[in-house]
């Protein structure tokens, strides 16, 4: 197992200041984000846009509650938090530098969560205020 220090706090809060200045941006290849839009668009209100997904996932991805987990694998951060309009929980994927890798409410929440290559850090709001020691 890869240690979690692989993604350290630095680097998960520098992660998040990118999305958070960039906003939604998808690891390559481009099709990625329409591709996952095609595989969720079930997840979303009906006639939901691609635009509507990526606005969905900023939303949650920024807001001050959501959760914020280290992924063991070193790839980077685990999201989980609550679309305002549904009042659903979404698994949201970010690479080091603020990536989306995949965004989704999983049917099986359970399994997502209970996964033990995730650990807890903090929320957004916490993450971000760090400061270096």
């Amino acid at each position: 197992m890869v240690p979690y220090a692989v993604v350290d706090l630095g680097e998960a809060k520098q992660a998040l200041l990118e999305l958070q200045t960039r906003g939604v941006y998808w690891a390559p290849p481009p099709e990625r984000r329409v591709e996952h839009f095609q595989r969720h668009r079930e997840d979303l209100p009906a006639g939901s846009t691609l635009d509507d997904y990526e606005e969905s996932i900023a939303q949650i991805a920024l807001d001050p509650s959501t959760e914020v987990l280290l992924d063991s694998k070193g790839t980077g951060l685990v999201l989980w938090g609550r679309d305002p309009d549904s009042d659903i929980s979404w698994f949201i994927k970010v690479g080091r530098d603020g990536e989306i890798w995949t965004a989704f409410p999983p049917e099986n929440q359970a399994a997502y969560r209970g996964l033990s290559r995730y650990r807890y850090i903090g929320t957004v709001k916490t993450v971000l205020a760090w400061t270096q020691g």
